[in-house]
């Protein structure tokens, strides 16, 4: 991490932007074999990347190495606190809605 003090905090920016990207957001994997960003970064096999689907065919996906993302994530989420915000909102939302769901999954006593 060149931008974030932490891991932690790039998760935590990268929760932020998944929480205002809705439910067919960004994921995290695992190259198995070498790809180039959309930026023309190196992504070796077996480092973490992130790719998006933005269409439907099967190859409308764009990909980010992990180094791309952190700029990303640095430039766009941790230096914006509205963001952070508006994203800590949805998140707690969303955790709300969850909780509401499995108190309704709870058997009576």
């Amino acid at each position: 991490m060149e931008l974030f003090e932490s891991e932690k905090e790039f998760w935590l920016a990268f929760k932020r932007l998944q929480a205002l990207h809705g439910p067919h957001g960004w994921e995290s994997k695992s190259a198995n074999k070498e790809h180039e960003d959309i930026y023309g970064v190196r992504i070796s096999a077996g480092e973490t990347y992130f790719s998006l689907q933005v269409g439907a065919a099967f190859d409308a996906v764009r990909k980010v190495a992990m180094p791309s993302m952190e700029k990303m994530l640095y430039l766009f989420v941790a230096q914006n606190p509205r963001l952070e915000r508006l994203a800590d909102g949805a998140i707690q939302r969303e955790q709300d809605e969850m909780r509401r769901m499995a108190d309704g999954l709870k058997a009576p006593s």
